[in-house]
């Protein structure tokens, strides 16, 4: 995966790429277009306490895996530790409940990404309308 991420950042990063590893490798590439962004997207790195290397080595932000608040926070700080910095938090898989969301307020996540599961139109229509409600409390 390292390697991977290394190679991504050539590619979006260098007019002609090349990268050589031991699971990536190839000569010099042209790749366009060329993000917006600059030196590139934001690399958000998902995955518990093992990723936090990746996330220090090459990572933006963190995407932590709907880990409750109060387990999340130590995790953060340890996070934050190995990485040396002030790093974002994003949790995918969080439920639609205001005291949940209020926790990880007070973490000061940056982005919460709600658990949207596959069901007939009409119930994923309720649900998005119970998002948009608890979201709004937020606002």
């Amino acid at each position: 995966m390292d390697e991977r991420l290394r190679a991504i950042r050539e590619l979006r990063t260098q007019e002609k790429a090349e990268f050589h590893g031991e699971f990536v490798d190839f000569d010099p590439v042209y790749s366009w277009p060329k993000p917006v962004q600059r030196p590139h997207p934001p690399i958000y790195v998902g995955g518990g306490e093992g990723a936090f290397p990746r996330v220090a080595a090459l990572g933006d932000a963190w995407l932590a895996n709907g880990v409750p608040p109060g387990q999340l926070g130590p995790q953060i700080a340890r996070m934050r530790n190995t990485a040396g910095r002030d790093v974002p938090v994003t949790v995918y898989g969080v439920p639609a409940d205001p005291a949940v969301i209020e926790g990880y307020a007070r973490l000061d996540v940056e982005r919460l990404l709600f658990s949207l599961p596959t069901v007939p139109e009409a119930e994923t229509l309720t649900h998005l309308d119970r998002f948009a409600e608890v979201a709004g409390r937020f606002r």
